[in-house]
């Protein structure tokens, strides 16, 4: 699902629904000889601000994946797949006390990916996150249980 470049564009809403941060994500997926999926993002917010981020994932065996996202998550990333839809969790480092977990929905083009999430802060919803990801064209990947 993620192998190749992508390119994604998303919205960061409060908790209440009120639009926050408008974002684009530029994505680079390779699988290292390990089975690691390394994927390489730079986050460019709107506002102007521009972050990198290092996504590492790994098989477990079953559909589960576990990994890091460096700097982003303060734990270890853990994930799921079944068919079609990609469930990731893990501590997030810029919200005190905070968890974030996304759903990423393959599409019947499987080149695109919709992206819904949701931030708590000790447990409370504080945000919720919107993106569509697209795959450019001549990407591989597009399998519906792994990522």
């Amino acid at each position: 699902m993620f192998a190749g470049r992508l390119i994604s564009w998303g919205v960061l809403e409060t908790a209440a629904g009120a639009p926050s941060r408008v974002f684009q994500v530029e994505s680079s997926g390779t699988v290292e000889p390990d089975g690691t999926l390394r994927l390489d993002q730079t986050v460019r917010w709107r506002d102007g601000e521009t972050a990198t981020r290092t996504w590492r994932l790994k098989a477990d065996g079953e559909g589960r994946w576990s990994g890091t996202l460096t700097p982003d998550a303060t734990g270890p990333v853990q994930a799921e797949a079944r068919g079609l839809l990609f469930h990731l969790a893990y501590p997030a480092r810029q919200v005190p006390g905070g968890r974030i977990e996304q759903w990423l929905y393959l599409q019947p083009d499987g080149r695109t990916i919709l992206n819904e999430g949701r931030v708590t802060s000790f447990g409370l919803a504080v945000a919720r996150l919107s993106e569509r990801i697209t795959r450019e064209a001549g990407g591989t990947g597009a399998t519906g249980t792994s990522p």
